[in-house]
């Protein structure tokens, strides 16, 4: 993983489900640094115990180098499926910030 990656919270987890989270993260980074820059990705992983199973909260920051943070947040069985959640929705977000951004730049000739 990239030294701009804090990954919280696999402590309970073996290495190969780690390594499966790492290549998501990783393949999702890629597209994350083909759309901005980042000084900092955090990801941290908690397990709720419910009476069968355990549910997966995973939650991700990205602070871009503009001085801005887009937030996640996912639950799900699935510990994959959150992680991937995640991303996608920091994709999202990035999306949304530059559209916004756009849009204000768009305004402010007029």
């Amino acid at each position: 993983m990239a030294e701009n990656i804090q990954i919280i919270g696999l402590d309970d987890l073996d290495s190969s489900e780690i390594a499966v989270i790492k290549e998501i993260i990783s393949k999702y980074m890629k597209k994350i640094s083909n759309k901005m820059e980042y000084t900092l990705l955090k990801i941290s992983f908690k397990q709720h115990q419910r009476i069968k199973y355990f549910i997966h909260e995973v939650k991700a920051e990205l602070f871009t180098t503009q001085h801005n943070k887009l937030s996640a947040m996912h639950t799900d069985k699935n510990i994959y499926k959150a992680t991937a959640s995640i991303m996608e929705k920091i994709l999202a977000e990035i999306e949304h910030l530059k559209n916004t951004r756009a849009k204000n730049v768009k305004e402010k000739k007029y």
